[in-house]
Protein backbone atom coordinates (compact mmCIF):
# COMPACT_ATOMS: atom_id res chain seq x y z
CA UNK A 1 0.00 0.00 0.00
CA UNK A 2 2.88 2.36 0.91
CA UNK A 3 4.66 1.50 -2.35
CA UNK A 4 1.43 2.13 -4.31
CA UNK A 5 0.94 5.51 -2.74
CA UNK A 6 4.55 6.52 -3.34
CA UNK A 7 4.49 5.29 -6.94
CA UNK A 8 1.88 7.91 -7.79
CA UNK A 9 4.37 10.58 -6.89
CA UNK A 10 7.81 9.16 -7.59
CA UNK A 11 8.56 5.67 -8.98
CA UNK A 12 12.28 5.69 -8.12
CA UNK A 13 11.57 6.73 -4.55
CA UNK A 14 9.00 3.92 -4.24
CA UNK A 15 11.56 1.30 -5.23
CA UNK A 16 14.05 2.78 -2.76
CA UNK A 17 11.50 2.39 0.03
CA UNK A 18 10.92 -1.28 -0.88
CA UNK A 19 14.68 -2.00 -0.93
CA UNK A 20 15.17 -0.09 2.32
CA UNK A 21 12.41 -2.06 4.03
CA UNK A 22 14.20 -5.33 3.17
CA UNK A 23 17.52 -3.95 4.39
CA UNK A 24 15.92 -2.85 7.65
CA UNK A 25 14.63 -6.38 8.14
CA UNK A 26 18.17 -7.76 7.93
CA UNK A 27 19.64 -5.33 10.47
CA UNK A 28 18.25 -7.13 13.58
CA UNK A 29 18.96 -10.50 11.96
CA UNK A 30 22.66 -9.65 11.56
CA UNK A 31 23.04 -7.74 14.85
CA UNK A 32 21.47 -10.57 16.88
CA UNK A 33 23.80 -13.31 15.61
CA UNK A 34 26.22 -12.83 18.51
CA UNK A 35 23.95 -10.99 20.92
CA UNK A 36 22.40 -12.15 24.20
CA UNK A 37 19.27 -13.35 22.41
CA UNK A 38 21.13 -15.95 20.37
CA UNK A 39 19.90 -19.40 21.48
CA UNK A 40 22.37 -21.41 19.38
CA UNK A 41 23.73 -24.27 21.47
CA UNK A 42 21.24 -23.58 24.26
CA UNK A 43 19.71 -27.00 24.95
CA UNK A 44 19.00 -26.30 28.62
CA UNK A 45 15.21 -26.67 28.36
CA UNK A 46 15.50 -29.69 26.06
CA UNK A 47 17.99 -31.49 28.32
CA UNK A 48 15.98 -30.59 31.41
CA UNK A 49 12.88 -32.17 29.89
CA UNK A 50 14.91 -35.24 28.92
CA UNK A 51 16.35 -35.52 32.43
CA UNK A 52 13.01 -35.11 34.20
CA UNK A 53 11.32 -37.71 31.99
CA UNK A 54 14.26 -40.13 32.36
CA UNK A 55 13.83 -40.45 36.12
CA UNK A 56 10.42 -42.18 36.55
CA UNK A 57 10.16 -45.91 35.88
CA UNK A 58 8.00 -47.12 33.00
CA UNK A 59 4.21 -46.86 33.46
CA UNK A 60 4.30 -43.80 35.71
CA UNK A 61 2.29 -40.71 36.37
CA UNK A 62 4.65 -37.78 36.90
CA UNK A 63 3.30 -34.74 38.73
CA UNK A 64 4.88 -31.44 37.65
CA UNK A 65 4.34 -27.88 38.85
CA UNK A 66 3.65 -25.51 35.96
CA UNK A 67 4.95 -24.10 32.68
CA UNK A 68 8.72 -24.53 32.87
CA UNK A 69 8.71 -28.16 34.05
CA UNK A 70 5.79 -29.20 31.83
CA UNK A 71 5.85 -27.65 28.32
CA UNK A 72 9.38 -28.89 27.47
CA UNK A 73 8.33 -32.40 28.60
CA UNK A 74 5.28 -32.32 26.34
CA UNK A 75 7.48 -31.24 23.45
CA UNK A 76 9.92 -34.14 23.60
CA UNK A 77 7.07 -36.57 24.22
CA UNK A 78 4.77 -35.42 21.42
CA UNK A 79 7.31 -34.18 18.85
CA UNK A 80 10.25 -36.50 19.51
CA UNK A 81 8.29 -39.48 20.83
CA UNK A 82 10.43 -39.78 23.96
CA UNK A 83 8.78 -41.82 26.74
CA UNK A 84 5.21 -41.30 25.49
CA UNK A 85 2.65 -42.76 27.86
CA UNK A 86 0.89 -46.00 26.92
CA UNK A 87 -1.01 -47.40 29.88
CA UNK A 88 -2.16 -50.50 27.96
CA UNK A 89 1.48 -51.49 27.32
CA UNK A 90 2.77 -50.33 30.72
CA UNK A 91 5.15 -47.94 28.99
CA UNK A 92 6.19 -44.32 29.23
CA UNK A 93 5.34 -41.47 31.56
CA UNK A 94 2.10 -39.50 31.86
CA UNK A 95 2.82 -35.87 32.80
CA UNK A 96 0.27 -34.46 35.27
CA UNK A 97 0.59 -30.71 35.68
CA UNK A 98 -0.68 -29.39 39.03
CA UNK A 99 -1.31 -25.95 37.53
CA UNK A 100 -3.93 -27.53 35.24
CA UNK A 101 -5.38 -30.09 37.64
CA UNK A 102 -7.96 -27.62 38.90
CA UNK A 103 -9.59 -27.68 35.44
CA UNK A 104 -12.19 -30.26 34.48
CA UNK A 105 -10.99 -30.74 30.88
CA UNK A 106 -7.47 -31.66 31.99
CA UNK A 107 -8.66 -34.24 34.52
CA UNK A 108 -10.79 -35.80 31.77
CA UNK A 109 -7.76 -35.91 29.47
CA UNK A 110 -5.80 -37.78 32.13
CA UNK A 111 -8.61 -40.27 32.58
CA UNK A 112 -8.91 -40.84 28.82
CA UNK A 113 -5.13 -41.44 28.66
CA UNK A 114 -5.55 -44.36 31.06
CA UNK A 115 -4.60 -42.87 34.42
CA UNK A 116 -6.61 -44.89 36.98
CA UNK A 117 -9.18 -42.63 38.62
CA UNK A 118 -12.75 -43.16 39.79
CA UNK A 119 -14.86 -40.03 40.26
CA UNK A 120 -18.07 -42.08 40.23
CA UNK A 121 -18.00 -44.30 43.33
CA UNK A 122 -17.29 -41.74 46.06
CA UNK A 123 -20.17 -39.46 45.08
CA UNK A 124 -22.96 -42.03 44.76
CA UNK A 125 -25.60 -41.46 47.42
CA UNK A 126 -24.38 -37.93 48.12
CA UNK A 127 -25.82 -34.48 47.36
CA UNK A 128 -23.84 -34.60 44.09
CA UNK A 129 -25.95 -37.51 42.81
CA UNK A 130 -29.20 -35.79 43.94
CA UNK A 131 -28.30 -32.58 42.08
CA UNK A 132 -27.20 -34.57 39.01
CA UNK A 133 -30.49 -36.51 38.83
CA UNK A 134 -32.50 -33.31 39.30
CA UNK A 135 -30.62 -31.56 36.48
CA UNK A 136 -30.98 -34.61 34.28
CA UNK A 137 -34.75 -34.49 34.68
CA UNK A 138 -35.18 -30.72 34.46
CA UNK A 139 -32.50 -29.83 31.91
CA UNK A 140 -32.21 -33.12 30.04
CA UNK A 141 -28.43 -33.31 30.39
CA UNK A 142 -26.90 -36.36 28.74
CA UNK A 143 -23.58 -36.37 30.58
CA UNK A 144 -22.47 -39.47 32.43
CA UNK A 145 -22.47 -38.99 36.21
CA UNK A 146 -18.67 -39.21 36.49
CA UNK A 147 -18.09 -36.48 33.87
CA UNK A 148 -20.71 -34.31 35.56
CA UNK A 149 -18.94 -34.71 38.93
CA UNK A 150 -15.60 -33.70 37.42
CA UNK A 151 -17.23 -30.60 35.89
CA UNK A 152 -18.86 -29.55 39.16
CA UNK A 153 -16.38 -30.66 41.82
CA UNK A 154 -14.51 -27.48 42.70
CA UNK A 155 -13.35 -28.33 46.22
CA UNK A 156 -14.21 -30.39 49.31
CA UNK A 157 -13.93 -29.60 52.99
CA UNK A 158 -12.07 -32.13 55.11
CA UNK A 159 -13.18 -33.22 58.57
CA UNK A 160 -10.47 -31.12 60.18
CA UNK A 161 -11.88 -27.99 58.49
CA UNK A 162 -9.37 -27.62 55.64
CA UNK A 163 -10.37 -26.98 52.05
CA UNK A 164 -8.82 -29.22 49.37
CA UNK A 165 -9.04 -28.34 45.70
CA UNK A 166 -9.55 -30.52 42.64
CA UNK A 167 -5.81 -31.21 42.34
CA UNK A 168 -5.53 -32.87 45.77
CA UNK A 169 -8.89 -34.63 45.36
CA UNK A 170 -7.61 -36.01 42.05
CA UNK A 171 -4.30 -37.06 43.62
CA UNK A 172 -6.14 -38.94 46.38
CA UNK A 173 -8.40 -40.65 43.85
CA UNK A 174 -5.39 -41.76 41.77
CA UNK A 175 -3.64 -43.13 44.87
CA UNK A 176 -6.74 -45.13 45.80
CA UNK A 177 -7.77 -46.24 42.29
CA UNK A 178 -4.23 -47.37 41.44
CA UNK A 179 -4.39 -49.77 44.40
CA UNK A 180 -7.73 -51.17 43.30
CA UNK A 181 -9.48 -49.40 46.19
CA UNK A 182 -12.86 -47.82 45.42
CA UNK A 183 -12.67 -44.21 46.64
CA UNK A 184 -15.25 -43.18 49.21
CA UNK A 185 -16.40 -39.73 50.29
CA UNK A 186 -14.88 -40.47 53.72
CA UNK A 187 -11.49 -41.12 52.14
CA UNK A 188 -11.66 -37.82 50.27
CA UNK A 189 -12.73 -35.75 53.28
CA UNK A 190 -10.54 -37.22 56.02
CA UNK A 191 -7.49 -35.19 57.07
CA UNK A 192 -4.36 -35.53 54.94
CA UNK A 193 -2.45 -37.24 57.75
CA UNK A 194 -5.28 -39.76 58.32
CA UNK A 195 -5.47 -40.49 54.59
CA UNK A 196 -1.72 -41.16 54.37
CA UNK A 197 -1.75 -43.34 57.50
CA UNK A 198 -4.69 -45.43 56.25
CA UNK A 199 -3.92 -45.83 52.55
CA UNK A 200 -0.14 -45.65 52.14
CA UNK A 201 1.27 -48.65 54.00
CA UNK A 202 4.32 -50.90 53.72
CA UNK A 203 2.57 -53.06 51.09
CA UNK A 204 1.78 -50.02 48.88
CA UNK A 205 1.99 -51.35 45.30
CA UNK A 206 0.00 -49.18 42.85
CA UNK A 207 -0.82 -50.32 39.31
CA UNK A 208 0.85 -47.13 38.04
CA UNK A 209 4.02 -45.71 39.59
CA UNK A 210 3.45 -42.30 41.19
CA UNK A 211 6.20 -39.66 41.00
CA UNK A 212 6.54 -35.97 41.86
CA UNK A 213 9.08 -33.72 40.18
CA UNK A 214 11.60 -32.00 42.46
CA UNK A 215 10.16 -28.77 41.03
CA UNK A 216 6.71 -29.38 42.55
CA UNK A 217 5.96 -26.75 45.20
CA UNK A 218 6.08 -27.96 48.83
CA UNK A 219 2.37 -27.22 49.28
CA UNK A 220 1.45 -29.81 46.64
CA UNK A 221 3.49 -32.64 48.15
CA UNK A 222 4.10 -31.81 51.82
CA UNK A 223 1.27 -34.07 53.03
CA UNK A 224 3.02 -37.04 51.38
CA UNK A 225 6.63 -36.11 52.19
CA UNK A 226 7.24 -38.94 54.70
CA UNK A 227 6.60 -41.43 51.88
CA UNK A 228 8.62 -39.72 49.13
CA UNK A 229 11.84 -41.37 47.98
CA UNK A 230 14.16 -39.14 45.93
CA UNK A 231 15.37 -40.83 42.75
CA UNK A 232 17.40 -38.30 40.79
CA UNK A 233 15.12 -35.39 39.84
CA UNK A 234 11.93 -37.13 40.93
CA UNK A 235 10.33 -38.28 44.18
CA UNK A 236 8.67 -41.70 44.11
CA UNK A 237 5.66 -42.35 46.34
CA UNK A 238 6.48 -45.49 48.35
CA UNK A 239 5.00 -47.47 51.23
CA UNK A 240 8.16 -47.12 53.31
CA UNK A 241 8.08 -44.25 55.77
CA UNK A 242 11.06 -42.03 56.55
CA UNK A 243 12.61 -38.59 56.46
CA UNK A 244 14.59 -37.23 53.48
CA UNK A 245 14.75 -40.69 51.88
CA UNK A 246 17.07 -41.05 48.88
CA UNK A 247 17.86 -43.95 46.55
CA UNK A 248 21.57 -43.41 45.93
CA UNK A 249 22.08 -46.45 43.65
CA UNK A 250 19.13 -45.41 41.43
CA UNK A 251 20.51 -41.87 41.26
CA UNK A 252 23.93 -43.03 40.05
CA UNK A 253 22.31 -45.37 37.52
CA UNK A 254 20.49 -42.34 36.10
CA UNK A 255 23.47 -40.00 36.45
CA UNK A 256 25.89 -42.31 34.64
CA UNK A 257 23.59 -43.63 31.91
CA UNK A 258 20.65 -41.32 31.21
CA UNK A 259 20.99 -37.75 32.44
CA UNK A 260 22.48 -34.99 30.26
CA UNK A 261 24.29 -31.90 31.56
CA UNK A 262 26.34 -30.64 28.60
CA UNK A 263 24.21 -27.61 27.85
CA UNK A 264 23.66 -26.55 31.43
CA UNK A 265 27.44 -26.64 31.99
CA UNK A 266 28.09 -24.57 28.87
CA UNK A 267 29.13 -21.05 29.98
CA UNK A 268 28.13 -19.65 26.55
CA UNK A 269 24.53 -20.86 26.80
CA UNK A 270 22.05 -18.03 27.37
CA UNK A 271 21.53 -17.42 31.09
CA UNK A 272 18.14 -15.98 31.87
CA UNK A 273 16.28 -16.21 35.22
CA UNK A 274 14.52 -19.45 34.22
CA UNK A 275 17.80 -21.11 33.20
CA UNK A 276 19.26 -19.95 36.52
CA UNK A 277 16.42 -21.66 38.43
CA UNK A 278 17.01 -24.86 36.47
CA UNK A 279 20.68 -24.74 37.44
CA UNK A 280 19.69 -24.27 41.09
CA UNK A 281 17.50 -27.39 40.88
CA UNK A 282 20.42 -29.43 39.59
CA UNK A 283 22.76 -28.03 42.25
CA UNK A 284 20.24 -28.87 44.99
CA UNK A 285 19.95 -32.50 43.85
CA UNK A 286 23.72 -32.96 43.53
CA UNK A 287 24.24 -31.45 46.97
CA UNK A 288 21.64 -33.75 48.56
CA UNK A 289 23.11 -36.94 47.10
CA UNK A 290 26.70 -35.81 47.64
CA UNK A 291 25.92 -34.96 51.27
CA UNK A 292 24.30 -38.29 52.06
CA UNK A 293 27.37 -40.14 50.73
CA UNK A 294 29.67 -37.87 52.68
CA UNK A 295 27.61 -38.23 55.87
CA UNK A 296 27.94 -42.03 55.69
CA UNK A 297 31.71 -41.64 56.03
CA UNK A 298 32.12 -38.35 57.92
CA UNK A 299 29.17 -37.48 60.20
CA UNK A 300 28.71 -33.71 60.46
CA UNK A 301 29.85 -33.58 64.11
CA UNK A 302 33.18 -35.07 63.05
CA UNK A 303 33.92 -33.00 59.99
CA UNK A 304 33.48 -29.81 61.99
CA UNK A 305 36.37 -30.88 64.23
CA UNK A 306 38.63 -33.23 62.31
CA UNK A 307 41.51 -32.72 64.70
CA UNK A 308 39.43 -34.11 67.55
CA UNK A 309 38.12 -37.13 65.61
CA UNK A 310 40.83 -39.13 63.88
CA UNK A 311 39.49 -40.84 60.74
CA UNK A 312 40.98 -44.00 59.27
CA UNK A 313 39.27 -44.83 55.99
CA UNK A 314 38.92 -48.14 54.20
CA UNK A 315 38.78 -48.35 50.39
CA UNK A 316 34.98 -48.39 50.25
CA UNK A 317 34.77 -45.23 52.35
CA UNK A 318 37.35 -43.51 50.15
CA UNK A 319 35.32 -44.45 47.07
CA UNK A 320 32.18 -42.93 48.64
CA UNK A 321 34.01 -39.68 49.37
CA UNK A 322 35.39 -39.55 45.83
CA UNK A 323 31.87 -40.01 44.43
CA UNK A 324 30.59 -37.31 46.75
CA UNK A 325 33.39 -34.96 45.61
CA UNK A 326 32.53 -35.69 41.98
CA UNK A 327 28.88 -34.60 42.56
CA UNK A 328 29.95 -31.45 44.39
CA UNK A 329 32.35 -30.56 41.56
CA UNK A 330 29.58 -31.15 39.02
CA UNK A 331 27.35 -28.73 40.95
CA UNK A 332 30.12 -26.12 40.87
CA UNK A 333 30.54 -26.55 37.10
CA UNK A 334 26.81 -25.90 36.58
CA UNK A 335 26.27 -22.76 38.66
CA UNK A 336 28.23 -19.56 39.23
CA UNK A 337 26.06 -18.52 42.16
CA UNK A 338 28.87 -18.62 44.71
CA UNK A 339 26.64 -17.71 47.65
CA UNK A 340 24.56 -20.82 46.83
CA UNK A 341 27.70 -22.94 46.51
CA UNK A 342 29.32 -22.02 49.86
CA UNK A 343 28.13 -25.20 51.69
CA UNK A 344 29.32 -27.28 48.72
CA UNK A 345 32.76 -25.65 48.83
CA UNK A 346 32.93 -26.36 52.55
CA UNK A 347 32.03 -30.03 52.07
CA UNK A 348 34.60 -30.37 49.27
CA UNK A 349 37.27 -28.81 51.45
CA UNK A 350 36.61 -31.41 54.18
CA UNK A 351 36.63 -34.30 51.68
CA UNK A 352 39.95 -33.23 50.14
CA UNK A 353 41.40 -32.77 53.61
CA UNK A 354 40.34 -36.25 54.74
CA UNK A 355 41.60 -37.76 51.46
CA UNK A 356 44.88 -35.87 52.04
CA UNK A 357 44.55 -33.93 48.78
CA UNK A 358 44.20 -30.30 49.99
CA UNK A 359 46.28 -28.97 47.08
CA UNK A 360 43.66 -30.28 44.61
CA UNK A 361 41.06 -28.08 46.28
CA UNK A 362 43.36 -25.05 46.20
CA UNK A 363 43.76 -25.63 42.45
CA UNK A 364 39.96 -25.88 42.05
CA UNK A 365 39.37 -22.63 43.97
CA UNK A 366 41.95 -20.77 41.88
CA UNK A 367 40.47 -22.10 38.61
CA UNK A 368 36.96 -21.02 39.59
CA UNK A 369 37.95 -17.54 40.72
CA UNK A 370 40.14 -16.90 37.65
CA UNK A 371 42.20 -14.43 39.66
CA UNK A 372 39.13 -12.43 40.77
CA UNK A 373 38.48 -11.45 44.38
CA UNK A 374 35.37 -13.37 45.38
CA UNK A 375 34.72 -13.14 49.10
CA UNK A 376 32.93 -16.53 49.09
CA UNK A 377 36.17 -18.10 47.87
CA UNK A 378 38.53 -15.88 49.86
CA UNK A 379 37.25 -17.56 53.03
CA UNK A 380 38.14 -21.00 51.68
CA UNK A 381 41.61 -19.84 50.68
CA UNK A 382 42.11 -18.68 54.24
CA UNK A 383 40.64 -21.90 55.65
CA UNK A 384 42.89 -24.08 53.48
CA UNK A 385 45.95 -22.21 54.72
CA UNK A 386 44.69 -22.64 58.29
CA UNK A 387 44.17 -26.37 57.65
CA UNK A 388 47.77 -26.56 56.50
CA UNK A 389 48.91 -25.10 59.83
CA UNK A 390 46.56 -27.24 61.94
CA UNK A 391 47.29 -30.59 60.33
CA UNK A 392 51.02 -30.28 59.68
CA UNK A 393 53.11 -30.16 62.85
CA UNK A 394 56.51 -30.06 61.14
CA UNK A 395 56.24 -26.69 59.36
CA UNK A 396 59.30 -24.47 60.04
CA UNK A 397 58.62 -21.37 62.15
CA UNK A 398 59.43 -18.93 59.31
CA UNK A 399 57.11 -20.68 56.86
CA UNK A 400 54.41 -20.89 59.54
CA UNK A 401 54.49 -17.09 59.98
CA UNK A 402 54.17 -16.50 56.20
CA UNK A 403 51.25 -18.95 55.88
CA UNK A 404 49.58 -17.41 58.93
CA UNK A 405 49.82 -13.90 57.48
CA UNK A 406 48.33 -15.06 54.17
CA UNK A 407 45.46 -16.81 55.96
CA UNK A 408 44.81 -13.73 58.10
CA UNK A 409 44.65 -11.51 55.01
CA UNK A 410 42.13 -13.82 53.31
CA UNK A 411 39.86 -13.95 56.39
CA UNK A 412 40.00 -10.18 56.86
CA UNK A 413 39.04 -9.61 53.23
CA UNK A 414 35.83 -11.53 53.90
CA UNK A 415 34.95 -9.51 57.02
CA UNK A 416 34.07 -6.57 54.80
CA UNK A 417 31.66 -8.64 52.71
CA UNK A 418 27.84 -8.38 52.83
CA UNK A 419 27.41 -12.09 53.63
CA UNK A 420 26.68 -12.66 57.35
CA UNK A 421 27.50 -16.39 57.18
CA UNK A 422 30.89 -15.70 55.59
CA UNK A 423 31.60 -13.10 58.29
CA UNK A 424 30.84 -15.55 61.11
CA UNK A 425 32.99 -18.24 59.47
CA UNK A 426 35.84 -15.77 59.06
CA UNK A 427 35.68 -14.72 62.71
CA UNK A 428 35.87 -18.37 63.80
CA UNK A 429 38.67 -18.92 61.28
CA UNK A 430 40.65 -16.00 62.74
CA UNK A 431 40.12 -17.28 66.30
CA UNK A 432 41.45 -20.71 65.28
CA UNK A 433 44.34 -19.10 63.40
CA UNK A 434 45.43 -16.92 66.33
CA UNK A 435 45.20 -19.96 68.63
CA UNK A 436 47.44 -22.05 66.36
CA UNK A 437 49.86 -19.14 65.90
CA UNK A 438 49.81 -18.47 69.67
CA UNK A 439 49.03 -14.82 68.91
CA UNK A 440 47.16 -14.12 72.15
CA UNK A 441 47.12 -10.34 71.77
CA UNK A 442 45.48 -10.60 68.33
CA UNK A 443 42.95 -13.13 69.63
CA UNK A 444 42.02 -10.91 72.59
CA UNK A 445 41.72 -7.87 70.33
CA UNK A 446 39.37 -9.78 67.98
CA UNK A 447 37.21 -11.02 70.88
CA UNK A 448 37.04 -7.46 72.26
CA UNK A 449 35.67 -6.38 68.87
CA UNK A 450 33.14 -9.22 68.90
CA UNK A 451 31.91 -8.34 72.39
CA UNK A 452 30.81 -4.95 71.02
CA UNK A 453 28.66 -6.81 68.46
CA UNK A 454 26.39 -9.04 70.62
CA UNK A 455 24.53 -10.68 67.73
CA UNK A 456 27.71 -11.59 65.89
CA UNK A 457 29.34 -12.74 69.15
CA UNK A 458 26.33 -14.96 69.87
CA UNK A 459 26.47 -16.57 66.40
CA UNK A 460 30.23 -17.13 66.60
CA UNK A 461 29.94 -18.57 70.11
CA UNK A 462 27.11 -20.98 69.18
CA UNK A 463 29.04 -22.20 66.14
CA UNK A 464 32.12 -22.91 68.26
CA UNK A 465 30.20 -24.33 71.23
CA UNK A 466 27.41 -26.28 69.55
CA UNK A 467 28.79 -27.35 66.17
CA UNK A 468 32.55 -27.46 66.60
CA UNK A 469 32.28 -28.68 70.22
CA UNK A 470 35.40 -26.67 71.05
CA UNK A 471 35.01 -26.43 74.84
CA UNK A 472 38.33 -24.63 75.48
CA UNK A 473 37.50 -21.81 73.04
CA UNK A 474 33.92 -21.63 74.36
CA UNK A 475 35.18 -21.10 77.92
CA UNK A 476 37.66 -18.48 76.74
CA UNK A 477 34.95 -16.56 74.88
CA UNK A 478 32.56 -16.66 77.87
CA UNK A 479 35.24 -15.31 80.23
CA UNK A 480 35.94 -12.39 77.89
CA UNK A 481 32.21 -11.74 77.52
CA UNK A 482 31.70 -11.67 81.31
CA UNK A 483 34.55 -9.20 81.76
CA UNK A 484 32.29 -6.67 80.01
CA UNK A 485 28.84 -8.09 80.80
CA UNK A 486 29.27 -8.99 84.49
CA UNK A 487 25.53 -9.38 85.18
CA UNK A 488 24.81 -11.92 82.44
CA UNK A 489 23.50 -14.73 84.67
CA UNK A 490 22.97 -17.23 81.83
CA UNK A 491 26.55 -16.81 80.64
CA UNK A 492 27.82 -17.41 84.24
CA UNK A 493 25.78 -20.61 84.59
CA UNK A 494 26.99 -21.91 81.22
CA UNK A 495 30.61 -21.05 82.07
CA UNK A 496 30.40 -22.91 85.39
CA UNK A 497 28.87 -25.93 83.65
CA UNK A 498 31.54 -26.01 80.93
CA UNK A 499 34.37 -25.52 83.42
CA UNK A 500 33.22 -28.50 85.52
CA UNK A 501 32.98 -30.78 82.47
CA UNK A 502 36.28 -29.49 81.05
Amino acid sequence: WIYGQLKKRNIAFGYCVVVLSFVMGFIPLISNIKSHVNRRGNWIAHDYAHNLLSCPADNSIFFTNGDNDTFPLWFIQEVKGFRKFDYAKNKGVRVACFALMNTEWYIKQMKEAGVPMDFDSPFRGTRFESIYLREKRSKGIEQEFEDWVIDNLYYLKTKDGKVIERKEITTRIIILSSQGIKPTIDALTMSSSSFVEKYIKDDFNPSINIYFSTTVSPGNKRWLEKHLLLEGLAYRLVGKKGKNMMDVSRFFELFENKLRFNSVSNPEAHRDPTAHRIRRNYVSVFYQFGSILMEEVIPSKKYLNLKKYKLILNEREKEKLEKSAMLFEKAISISNDYALLVPIFNSLRIIYLVLEKPDAFITLINEISGGRDLYELDFFRGQLLLDKLMFNENIPKEEMIIIGQKAENEFKKVLGSPGSIENINSYTGLLDLYTVMEAEHKKDSLIAELVTKPRVFSSVFMYIYDFKEDTAMSIYLLKKWLEVNRNDRKAKILLDSLSIDF
